[in-house]
């Protein structure tokens, strides 16, 4: 109906990326940037595309021109904290990263979650701790947040703490696996058999 539409195209590099299709959203973003180079907000669509399908180079080089336009935005400094923590080589860079969005914008939960995974990645789960039970408190409705804190309790033998958090999660997003699985891990343990079976 409308091919040449620049914002019918940024709309659907964002869906395709939200569907799990980073292959079309790269090429839809970069239809974009031969339009518009030195669009900003297509660099930015640009370089998150690139980060979700794995080219790390298009992807920092994208969010680099973004962020020098845009150097307050917090999609920008959360990106190149992800395109950092996605190289396993630069995880304090990333680390480090995260830390600065976070102290820019406090209320950037996302970032600190991230700061939260890069922990729980390398199993240091007392660092991770803090910045789950921070990210929680900041957005109390954010899914896989709680379902992360409610596992870390559960490690730790905190059924008490454990349990609210993970029903929560789960009544958010009833569809993750992965809330599920601790929930009857936790159901399980303390005795609730026809709940954990459930």
């Amino acid at each position: 109906i409308d091919p040449d539409s620049s914002k019918v195209l940024a709309d659907f590099v964002v869906l395709a990326m939200r569907a799990g299709k980073p292959n079309a959203a790269v090429d839809a973003a970069r239809i974009l940037l031969s339009r518009e180079p030195e669009n900003a907000e297509y660099q930015y669509l640009a370089g998150a595309a690139s980060l979700q399908s794995g080219d790390l180079k298009t992807a920092s080089e994208s969010l680099g021109r973004f962020i020098q336009k845009r150097p307050k935005d917090p999609r920008g400094c959360l990106a190149i904290g992800l395109v950092l923590a996605a190289q396993p080589e630069r995880i304090e860079d990333a680390r480090t990263q995260l830390r600065r969005c976070v102290e820019t914008d406090p209320t950037n939960f996302e970032a600190r979650y991230q700061l939260a995974l890069s922990y729980k990645a390398q199993g240091a789960n007392e660092q991770a701790l803090p910045e789950l039970e921070a990210t929680v408190k900041a957005a109390p409705e954010y899914a896989p947040a709680l379902r992360d804190l409610g596992t870390l309790y559960l490690q730790a033998g905190d059924d008490s703490k454990a349990r609210p958090l993970l029903e929560r999660s789960a009544s958010l997003n009833a569809q993750d696996g992965e809330t599920h699985f601790q929930l009857s891990r936790l159901y399980n343990r303390i005795g609730e058999p026809a709940l954990a079976k459930q």
